[in-house]
């Protein structure tokens, strides 16, 4: 724990600006470090995340949900989801879906990929601990849109339970990418929406919308707008939310050329360079 009763809070603030700034330098780097000490608890991963927000000179294009279901939950150590910021220099957007998009890689540390539905507003939702309806959240969104989140620790000497390490250092993000926005999204069943990702021309995952706890992207947005964590934090007009995995993350290498198929929502086709 990086705050104890023997620590004084002046030394524990110190550590925190520390680390964010070492996960901050090693972000924009492209490389890993060995961070110590690790976060024990919530409140000091999270502590450290809004540390690098606060340092970076980069804006927050969104925000993305981590170990939206059980199963991953239980791989990271978790009992409840996660939040963390996407910033703007790490954000793709397509502009033309006909054609590939180019999604650089690192080679310094493993990156993986998932698909996910992404949700983006027209009017900004601030968090209220339990305060917020679903028809808040529903007159808020503009868009609804197929994405890809691009994972990967800067964090080099994980525990076998990284999900705190994952909340530090932004929320495991190395990237991700917007498809074109679905602006008649009201006409569609958001717990049935299917998606397969295909890898050099093979596919390897398939999933749905409703593989959540809340059930739909929507759903879980509205759980993060009532996350006691999430209080007080805005999502601003123009900003998106990426609402969790649809699938389970598969490792990508400079090279590999991505299909993400969304059914009626459309494909995504990304060429991932080194």
């Amino acid at each position: 724990m990086l705050l104890s009763n023997e620590t004084p809070y002046q030394e524990y603030i110190h550590m925190i600006d520390t680390i964010a700034s070492a996960l901050l330098q090693a972000r924009l780097d492209g490389r890993q470090i060995d961070c110590a000490p690790l976060p024990t608890m919530e409140n000091e991963a999270y502590a450290i995340q809004q540390a690098i927000i606060e340092a970076s000179d980069d804006t927050v294009s969104g925000i993305k949900i981590g170990a939206s279901n059980a199963k991953t939950q239980t791989i990271l150590g978790l009992n409840q989801p996660f939040f963390g910021p996407m910033f703007s220099r790490d954000t793709l957007i397509f502009k033309d879906t006909k054609h590939d998009l180019q999604a650089p890689l690192v080679a310094a540390y493993p990156v993986k990929v998932e698909t996910e539905f992404v949700i983006g507003l027209k009017s900004t939702l601030t968090g209220s601990a339990g305060d917020i309806s679903m028809s808040q959240v529903m007159n808020a969104i503009d868009w609804i849109a197929p994405g890809l989140e691009l994972i990967g620790s800067r964090i080099n000497n994980l525990p076998e339970k990284p999900g705190l390490c994952a909340i530090a250092d932004g929320g495991g993000n190395h990237s991700v990418i917007v498809g074109k926005p679905e602006r008649s999204w009201k006409t569609r069943d958001w717990q049935t929406q299917l998606t397969a990702l295909s890898i050099n021309g093979k596919q390897v995952r398939s999933g749905h919308s409703g593989d959540s706890i809340a059930g739909s992207p929507i759903g879980m947005l509205h759980w993060l707008l009532n996350f006691d964590r999430f209080a007080g934090k805005q999502i601003a007009a123009g900003q998106f939310i990426f609402c969790g995995t649809c699938t389970i993350p598969v490792m990508l290498q400079a090279g590999d050329q991505l299909h993400a198929d969304f059914g009626e929502l459309g494909e995504l086709r990304v060429a991932c360079t080194g």
